[in-house]
């Protein structure tokens, strides 16, 4: 392919659009020590090795249908180099390396991780960047077009920029490689996935779920104890396998709104400070409670299992409904009052306490039940008039 090359040791003003290999196999990179300050466009993969790139008004990382030629134009910052948007938004197919990214203006900019391919080289293109982001910078991960499924941006490093991350595309993954990859701001999920080895995140970033995601799992991840928002739909939280911790308390946007935990990993809330009033659905795989849940009703769908930790997790006027196949582990000291219970789609009438067998409860009743706790509800008074 085609590439072009900058060194040398001074600094450098590029006013013109700079274009590597349209068939995508060139490279845009700059060696020089000094300062390269883009107004214009690079279309290709741009590297940048010991230079800082300073982006300025009029400034592009790539032109917005220079993907369209097959090129793949994401961003490589080399652990000497470093990328200062300068107060510029900007758009890439992805960045990677192990370099700086900042913002040296008071001025907020946007790095948006936008991956549209449509040429045969986007299946070679694994974006990793486990260097700095700082600053005044919102992140924005999310993609388009028919080649995005299996697209993961991997982000480490020890970030402070306070913009926040938000992560939008059902076929797009974030995979979280360190403590303080998401920076200081709030995590707005829209859609899309996240992925993460086993972590703890240790920012305790707000987080906004506006829309259903999935947690892939290729090991567990603790979210830290930021507070979490439920968005005007009621998303669903797909956990594939492994644990998705959630320390932080659960509110909502709008009064109503609930959740359903799907697929089969397990889903653990910590948190006894939850407010939402809308429903809880564990579809499949389990849900375990260390803290509370909202004030709406629970249920445990066919092949769900909702495990409770902690005294008085469910609101006293909720119905607990426990499908067939699915399960209530009871793990609880005292007896955990509910309003109504429904199993296997009839509702109990006769007051008293409900558990497994064993439990010591007044209604043992196997296969919808473990563990030693009880549930317990006042039942119904029946008053008959001749």
């Amino acid at each position: 392919g085609n590439n072009i090359t900058i060194g040398g040791s001074g600094d450098f003003d590029l006013n013109g659009t700079l274009t590597a290999a349209p068939s995508g196999a060139g490279y845009i990179r700059l060696n020089t020590s000094g300062t390269v300050s883009l107004s214009a466009a690079a279309n290709g993969a741009l590297v940048v090795n010991d230079a800082t790139l300073k982006l300025m008004p009029g400034g592009k990382l790539y032109e917005a249908n220079s993907e369209a030629s097959g090129s793949i134009c994401y961003v490589t910052v080399s652990r000497l180099g470093t990328l200062d948007l300068n107060g510029v938004s900007a758009k890439s197919n992805g960045i990677h390396g192990s370099g700086k990214i900042t913002n040296n203006s008071e001025t907020p900019a946007t790095l948006t991780c936008e991956w549209r391919p449509s040429g045969k080289n986007w299946q070679s293109f694994k974006p990793n960047f486990s260097g700095n982001i700082e600053g005044n910078i919102k992140l924005y991960i999310t993609g388009s077009g028919y080649y995005i499924y299996n697209y993961t941006q991997e982000l480490g490093g020890n970030n402070t920029f306070n913009g926040g991350v938000t992560v939008g595309n059902a076929n797009f993954t974030l995979k979280i490689n360190s403590p303080a990859a998401l920076g200081t701001g709030p995590l707005t999920i829209n859609g899309g996935n996240l992925d993460s080895e086993s972590l703890v995140l240790s920012t305790n970033n707000e987080q906004i779920w506006n829309n259903s995601f999935t947690f892939k799992g290729s090991g567990s991840l603790n979210m830290g104890a930021g507070s979490v928002t439920l968005g005007t739909e009621n998303p669903t939280v797909t956990v594939a396998k492994n644990n998705l911790v959630v320390e932080g308390p659960i509110g909502e946007e709008e009064s109503g709104s609930g959740f359903t935990k799907a697929g089969a990993g397990k889903l653990i809330l910590e948190s006894a400070d939850s407010t939402y009033t809308g429903n809880t659905i564990v579809n499949e795989g389990a849900l375990e409670v260390n803290g509370v849940l909202g004030s709406g009703d629970i249920f445990v769908k066919d092949g769900g299992k909702l495990i409770l930790n902690a005294n008085e997790t469910i609101n006293d006027r909720a119905t607990l409904s426990i499908e067939e196949n699915g399960v209530a582990v009871l793990n609880n000291t005292a007896p955990e009052l509910i309003k109504a219970l429904v199993i296997g789609g009839v509702e109990q009438f006769a007051g008293g306490t409900y558990g497994a067998p064993g439990s010591g409860a007044a209604h043992q009743i196997e296969d919808y039940f473990e563990g030693k706790g009880q549930v317990c509800f006042i039942g119904q008074t029946f008053i008959m008039i001749r």
